[in-house]
């Protein structure tokens, strides 16, 4: 299997399809507008850790919810602010 350079146009690298650039690290595209990236790799490693077990408890968070929507059929969020009363104004009627 031959393996070719390929030139993004506008970008002005080069790469080989299917390998990783040099200085990649997994998790780091190059995106922190609001400079929140720890400048050393230990502290970065520790805040994808953190970002990691964030997202998990988050989902386990929205699976308890859903599993107590199922079991006693109540919806825990039924119609926006006012609780779901029928005389609630509509929030988008501004926008028809």
């Amino acid at each position: 299997m031959k393996k070719c350079a390929v030139f993004l146009q506008g970008f002005g690298t080069k790469y080989t399809p299917g390998s990783l650039q040099d200085g990649y690290y997994p998790g780091d595209i190059g995106f922190d507008p609001l400079g929140l990236k720890p400048a050393g790799a230990a502290e970065f490693a520790e805040m994808q850790t953190k970002e990691l077990q964030n997202g998990r408890l988050a989902m386990l968070a929205i699976a308890g919810a859903v599993a107590q929507e199922l079991v006693d059929g109540q919806p825990l969020f039924s119609g926006g602010l006012s609780g779901g009363s029928a005389s609630a104004p509509d929030a988008f009627a501004v926008f028809s």
